[in-house]
């Protein structure tokens, strides 16, 4: 497993080279009898994680993961045209855990792949911002920018939509055709509408080798479509939160397919930035709480997320960034754990995640990241022991 960490380690000493690297520049284009800037802008990110399973879950070990992600924006314009790939390596601690929520943020299909490749424009003097392609909805929709602190993807793309659509929806780490529209009403408010293609695995059971080098699309009716709206506010401090309300749906109209038929849920979500506490340490809150209305077709019923995060607490280290978070996803009723040695079914209640991590700065392009998650039943039931998960992750960062 150690082999993984050396490749992603070699190739980011070889992408992170200072000499073509270079975070932005500019340049004027000219067009006619019209001068336009064109603004270039690249990004790389390297990420390397060990997690283990030290006690509980389905059995004690370790799982080595890493992540390269390298992107280019180009802006011209009103116009902005958006390109980035991903390389993935390792393997999932959740099949040492046995959890359905997810302890790594960050684990997906071995893989070089093509990720975010979509174009932008902004009109109406700014207020209408329309961006098409190949998109993901995790990076715009029911965002709390505090929850991305924590490991557990359910701090990030919330179980109350990825657990109850097809394969995750347009989400890390296979983006989906699609468009997206937003409309800013005023400097604190926004509407934003997304519709994507039902399944961005193009395989109702999630085979990642169709998928393998994100070049992969296919639109069918088969494959239903999925939908997202929010309306967002900011608080009137210019640093003090936001509050958001959203709904999603996955339809699908094929009568004689094996896709669910619709799903849909609601969701609120609120991040608060306080200061003045704590010797004047930066205090921040946040919460996300979504529910499913469907009928039958939805594994969570209702899930909900939040913590809290400090920032510089320890004098002793640089830029670091404490939280704390809790998970919760409430499994919906009539599922069950089925024992054939028994000829047993065994109801499924819930999943529940509470994490503590902690992020600090060792150099400006590396940061370290120690964190423990207590999972309670893992997978949703009593069938697998309560599992404690530690990890250590680094960042490196242009």
């Amino acid at each position: 497993m150690i082999k993984y960490i050396i490749n992603i380690l070699v190739l980011s000493i070889v992408l992170y080279n200072p000499l073509w690297c270079k975070n932005t520049k500019s340049k004027i284009a000219e067009e006619g009898n019209t001068t336009r800037k064109v603004h270039i802008e690249y990004s790389i990110n390297v990420m390397t994680e060990s997690m283990s399973n030290i006690s509980g879950g389905i059995k004690k070990g370790t799982a080595y993961n890493g992540l390269v992600q390298s992107g280019m924006d180009i802006s011209i314009g009103s116009s902005l045209f958006r390109g980035s790939f991903l390389l993935l390596s390792g393997d999932n601690p959740s099949d040492l855990i046995g959890d359905g929520l997810g302890a790594s943020n960050m684990h997906g299909y071995n893989s070089l792949r093509l990720y975010e490749i979509w174009y932008e424009r902004r009109l109406l003097h700014d207020k209408l911002n329309v961006r098409i392609g190949s998109l993901l909805a995790d990076a715009e929709f029911s965002v709390n920018d505090l929850g991305g602190l924590f490991i557990n993807s359910a701090f990030g793309w919330p179980a109350y939509i990825s657990g109850n659509t097809v394969n995750t929806g347009p989400a890390f780490f296979v983006t989906a055709p699609g468009v997206r529209i937003r409309y800013t009403i005023d400097d604190q408010s926004n509407l934003q509408a997304g519709i994507y293609d039902g399944d961005p695995f193009d395989n109702l059971e999630g085979d990642g080798k169709i998928t393998a080098h994100g070049n992969h699309w296919k639109i069918s009716k088969g494959q239903g479509i999925f939908s997202i709206g929010e309306y967002g506010r900011k608080f009137k401090k210019s640093d003090g939160g936001n509050v958001k309300l959203g709904f999603w749906n996955y339809s699908n109209w094929n009568t004689e397919g094996y896709y669910p038929k619709n799903i849909t849920g609601l969701y609120f979500s609120s991040e608060v930035f306080m200061s003045s506490l704590l010797q004047y340490k930066i205090f921040g809150v946040f919460f996300r709480a979504g529910v499913s209305i469907s009928n039958h077709e939805d594994f969570y019923s209702s899930t909900v997320d939040g913590g809290f995060l400090f920032n510089n607490l320890f004098p002793f280290l640089k830029n670091d960034v404490l939280g704390f978070g809790l998970a919760f996803g409430k499994i919906a009723g009539g599922r069950h754990y089925y024992l054939p040695e028994n000829d047993q079914y065994i109801p499924m209640d819930y999943e529940m995640a509470i994490e503590s991590s902690l992020r600090f700065q060792i150099y400006p392009w590396l940061e370290a990241q120690p964190d423990i998650q207590f999972i309670f039943h893992p997978g949703g039931g009593s069938i697998v022991e309560d599992a404690t998960v530690t990890s250590i992750r680094f960042i490196i960062s242009d």
